[in-house]
């Protein structure tokens, strides 16, 4: 239960706290490697994924988008930008390709194991999903109706670049790495059945298969080096962290 990397206290910590995590099992939650052992565990994990979906996804993506829609159009996005500005974007960023693929991970832990979604930990792993999954999509609805929070979260690539859905990708790249990370942890925290059994394989096969996707569409469309004004490292960072995700989908 604690594998799941999310900053935040350890599932044991929700479960002998938070409400509806029956004492089922004596041993400490985080001593049990089998999430279909114990609903307090399942409980306690659930918890602590809707805790993180609601302050680490939730609110810094609304947060974010409110004060870049605010500070973003009375400042343009310069070499000055404000630091609020800043902070927010970084934020956001962080949210979008960190916090919420660790909530993807954390629900499928829950959700593909002993009850699924029949207990409470399986029902506050569905609502934590929930809550990210609108986040990001209420900050892409953002994106499509404010000015200032699209120049601040999508890439400014120069309309030369073709074919036009190879420049879509490259505009929306955070959105695109939100999606290919999350989907990949979802995957890769999935019950993977028999150790070597085919489920087991086609949940690695199938982790790899998206994290090479993911790590091909850097390196082929460089999303990062496109803006004319562009940091080579930026691209090099991007696509180490694509071949990162795929060497940990290949060693599992």
């Amino acid at each position: 239960p604690g594998w799941a990397e999310l900053p935040m206290p350890t599932a044991a910590y929700f479960a002998d706290r938070a409400p509806w995590c029956d004492a089922d099992n004596e041993r400490d939650v985080d001593d049990i490697d089998d999430l279909a052992e114990s609903s307090r565990a399942r409980c306690g994990l659930g918890w602590r994924a809707l805790a993180a979906a609601l302050t680490l996804v939730a609110l810094p993506c609304g947060a974010g988008a409110a004060l870049l829609a605010v500070r973003g159009s009375a400042t343009p996005k310069t070499p000055t930008q404000p630091l609020t500005c800043t902070l927010a974007i970084a934020a956001e960023t962080l949210a979008l390709t960190y916090m919420a693929p660790g909530v993807a991970n954390a629900t499928a832990l829950v959700v593909t194991r002993g009850s699924g979604v029949g207990d409470v930990g399986g029902r506050l792993a569905v609502a934590a999903l929930l809550v990210a999954a609108l986040s990001v999509a209420g900050v892409c609805v953002v994106c499509r109706r404010s000015t200032a929070v699209a120049d601040a979260l999508r890439l400014e690539v120069p309309p030369t670049t073709e074919p036009r859905l190879a420049r879509w990708f490259a505009e929306w790249v955070l959105f695109v790495e939100c999606a290919a990370a999350s989907v990949v942890a979802f995957v890769s925290g999935a019950h993977g059945g028999a150790p070597g059994s085919a489920r087991c394989v086609a949940r690695a096969a199938g982790a790899t298969a998206l994290a090479l996707g993911f790590a091909l569409y850097v390196w082929r469309l460089k999303p990062l080096a496109l803006p004319v004004d562009a940091d080579p490292w930026e691209h090099g960072f991007h696509l180490s962290g694509a071949v990162l995700q795929l060497l940990q989908c290949v060693v599992m």
